[in-house]
């Protein structure tokens, strides 16, 4: 109710803003200051959108600024607003109000520097509320039709504004999730200068490396303390403990012998969910010393995700596989594993579901009696993904889940992803004793053709889930790629509004960055991708999205079509180039791909006796085998240096001959790898779930690796050592020759092959000379990730 507010007239500000900064300052919490940036917001949308910036007053000069203009306009906690009768405190979580009075409108949050008591405790660590904030970004996007796209003046958007009437308002607002976005994804579009370097064509101003702008620009934040994390962290823990037979004890010990602990670095280590008398044990001692110190003993050197309110549990990112732990005593004396957990039919991660129940009870109990009130707060995924089964295990109160799903965001629209997430979600809600999941831990999508789709569907991830999943938050593991900004900035305004349209901010997005006739080829493009993405990716079915010739000659069409509605050099084209470039590189691989075929070979079967890995590949049967030759490893083009390759197999493994017509480039300077590397990656059956790495340079010095592949692409098994391995090398007359043997016996499997079998085989070199250069047998991704590109051999007799 009430008379509307003309705040703009023919370009004329008549209003002042005022705010209470010397009240914000002397509030009762802690915690950084919102008032000067919600203050900035507003005073610079209106500089741009008019070309006038308003004038600001103090709250102590709120009667000149009545005095002198028509309206104020209030913003954050101030007397006037309070006169009004909002009261921030009782507004929800980093919620805010926006609201006509008669003088003016106001927009105030619930800001924490006005809530008493926050962050009064050295161990509380909570989040900063930027309600305020929220409130003035939300005011100039809802009535001045600004909009922050991307970093850089070109990605926010100020249309032009004469006149501005707010008729009689009154609304308030605050986020789905207490908790959005995570600074690793989306910080790191310009994070290094290289990716400065990468999006500074697109332009009109100089970026800065590291500018974190967009994260607060799109909402994202929380005021929860940190939770849900590797936690604690396998170096950082090495490193405070210091003496190895003090930490060696937290990391479990097979009884094969295997020690689950990489002292070099994050992966490969696996602490011991199993003898609760050692890492769990002493974990919940520190934790009790820690908290009743009150941050004072802290010989773990324990950071914010031992706080007041959480106690962290996640494991590394590692899998243990079965083999290393079902002939556990403790595994076999309590009947850890049920046959029902090695059903076939579950997925490999439910194996271990009743160990880490029982690990989970005894860390929750133990903090109910030694930290009431703290929650222990588990991320689960790998072993511990899926909830325990046992009722022997029954969880505690106090115990809080993480679910990392790798499914859902990717594959929304399809009923076999959302089933078996709502499984998963529900299998924890019912573990939890009904509660539901605190927060859900959700990926990218690493196919280029469907990411810009699958993107978007933060919202219907969300909603698909449903009441299985609570209300503090969603950690977004991504990498933000600015081509495809438009699909980011609506997975972090989900995360704030799941109900938002995806599809109306996306084009929406392309009207104001285009203009209506390039913004309507960016629609028409967009909509023929999203069916595609729909129709044809699906789990398991793909993994991927295949585009023919025909259809990305299309969408190339749509593209240049687009372009000739904008004038060279404007905004709209650099826009439009953002936008459109980053199609060409995953089209130009996409042609290459379409008329690949993997390579097969049939490899010769010769005894062990006739073979010497001396480097000299001087036996008869080398001259009869099959050359192998190599590619450059995106565009399948023939590598810049003329390289081959030959195999042959025997009773115990495989032999391999390598010719280059170069010599290999070396800095004696440098480590291991400072040199011309050739690797062999070899991949039992045709599954693509492993594959074996073994590494060499010219002076014959190795590595060899491990890795699996499904269910999500693991960490290398640091420990392998890939026994029996050889290789020997010969650089004469300008050539690089190299003979390698790889028996069966150190294989995921030691049964050698049959004849007609098939493997999947790679070899790749890497020239590090100018040029440097990836070279393959098969038309690999260079990672070594894509499987399904490599050559098949066949076991011949």
């Amino acid at each position: 109710a009430g008379p509307a507010i003309r705040l703009v007239e023919r370009g004329d500000l008549k209003f002042a803003v005022v705010a209470d900064f010397e009240g914000e300052r002397g509030g009762p919490g802690r915690g950084r200051a919102t008032l000067p940036e919600a203050v900035r917001v507003i005073t610079n949308a209106f500089a741009r959108t008019t070309g006038k910036c308003p004038e600001l007053f103090t709250a102590k000069d709120a009667a000149k600024a009545s005095a002198k203009y028509d309206y104020l306009l209030l913003v954050g906690n101030q007397p006037m607003t309070r006169e009004l009768g909002v009261d921030v405190l009782a507004l929800p979580d980093q919620g805010f109000k926006v609201a006509t009075f008669e003088k003016g409108v106001m927009v105030v949050g619930k800001d924490t520097k006005f809530v008493p008591g926050w962050n009064a405790r050295a161990l509380d660590h909570k989040g900063d509320s930027y309600a305020t904030y929220y409130g003035a970004i939300d005011f100039v996007e809802r009535f001045l039709g600004v909009r922050y796209y991307f970093i850089g003046d070109l990605g926010k958007i100020y249309p032009k504004c004469e006149n501005l009437v707010l008729a009689p308002v009154s609304y308030e607002d605050a986020p789905y999730f207490s908790t959005r976005g995570n600074n690793y994804g989306f910080y790191s579009p310009i994070s290094t200068e290289r990716r400065v370097a990468r999006f500074a064509p697109y332009s009109n101003v100089p970026l800065r490396a590291g500018d974190t702008s967009m994260f607060k620009l799109w909402r994202l934040g929380g005021t929860r303390p940190m939770h849900g994390k590797h936690y604690p962290e396998p170096i950082a823990l090495q490193r405070a403990l210091g003496d190895r037979a003090v930490y060696e004890k937290h990391f479990y010990k097979s009884p094969n012998g295997h020690r689950w602990m990489n002292e070099g670095g994050h992966f490969g280590n696996y602490f011991d969910p199993i003898n609760l008398d050692g890492f769990a044990k002493e974990y919940c001692d520190r934790v009790k010393a820690f908290l009743d110190s009150q941050g004072k003993d802290n010989p773990w050197k324990f950071n914010s995700l031992v706080n007041n309110t959480y106690v962290n549990f996640g494991v590394c990112d590692t899998m243990m596989k079965l083999r290393d732990y079902q002939d556990d005593p403790v595994v076999k004396s309590l009947g850890l594993l049920r046959p029902e957990d090695l059903d076939p039919a579950l997925e490999e991660r439910a194996q271990m579901r009743n160990v880490y129940g029982r690990f989970y009870q005894y860390m929750g109990e133990r903090l109910l009696k030694d930290a009431p009130g703290v929650r222990l707060y588990c991320m689960n995924y790998y072993n511990s993904l899926w909830a325990p089964t046992d009722p022997r295990w029954k969880l505690p109160p106090n115990v809080e889940a993480m679910v990392c799903d790798g499914q859902i965001l990717t594959w929304a629209h399809s009923p076999r992803a959302v089933a078996r997430s709502r499984r998963l979600f529900s299998g924890w809600q019912n573990a939890l004793g009904g509660r539901p999941v605190s927060m859900a831990y959700l990926y990218d999508c690493g196919n280029p053709i469907a990411k810009p789709i699958v993107v978007q569907n933060m919202g219907d991830a969300v909603k698909a889930i449903g009441p299985r999943l609570g209300r503090d938050g969603v950690f977004f593991d991504c990498g933000v790629n600015y081509h495809v900004f438009f699909a980011y900035y609506v997975a972090a305004h989900a995360q704030w509004n799941p109900d938002c349209d995806p599809v109306a901010m996306t084009e929406e997005a392309f009207d104001l960055c285009c203009g209506p006739k390039a913004g309507a080829c960016l629609k028409s493009f967009y909509a023929k991708l999203r069916a595609i993405v729909t129709e044809r990716f699906d789990i398991p079915a793909s993994h991927e999205v295949k585009l023919s010739a025909a259809e990305m000659d299309e969408f190339q069409a749509i593209l240049d079509e687009g372009r000739r509605f904008l004038a060279p050099g404007s905004a709209e084209a650099k826009r439009y180039a953002l936008m459109a470039d980053y199609w060409g590189p995953v089209f130009e691989r996409q042609r290459v791909i379409a008329n690949y075929m993997n390579p097969e070979l049939k490899i010769r079967k010769v005894p062990d006796s006739a073979a010497k890995v001396d480097g000299a590949a001087d036996e008869a049967f080398w001259g009869e085998a099959a050359q192998i030759p190599f590619m450059e490893n995106q565009t399948g083009k023939p590598p810049f240096v003329p390289t081959s390759a030959r195999l042959a197999w025997s009773d115990t493994g495989v032999y391999g001959f390598f010719e280059s017509s170069e010599a290999p480039h070396f800095d004696a300077k440098k480590d291991i790898w400072g040199s011309d590397t050739l690797e062999f990656l070899l991949s039992q059956g045709l599954g693509c779930e492993e594959f074996h790495q073994y590494a060499f340079d010219s002076t014959g010095r190795f590595a060899t690796y491990r890795r699996r592949m499904l269910p999500i692409p693991q960490p290398y098994d640091d420990q392998y050592k890939g026994e029996g391995f050889k290789c020997a090398c010969k650089v004469e007359n300008g050539k690089w020759t190299a003979e390698f043997f790889v028996p069966f016996s150190c294989l995921w499997n030691p049964a050698p092959p049959k004849a007609g079998d098939k493997w999947r085989m790679n070899l790749v070199k890497t020239r590090v000379g100018d040029p440097k250069q990836l070279d393959a047998t098969s038309l690999t991704l260079g990672n070594n990730a894509n499987m399904r590109m490599f050559d098949i051999v066949e076991f011949g007799e």
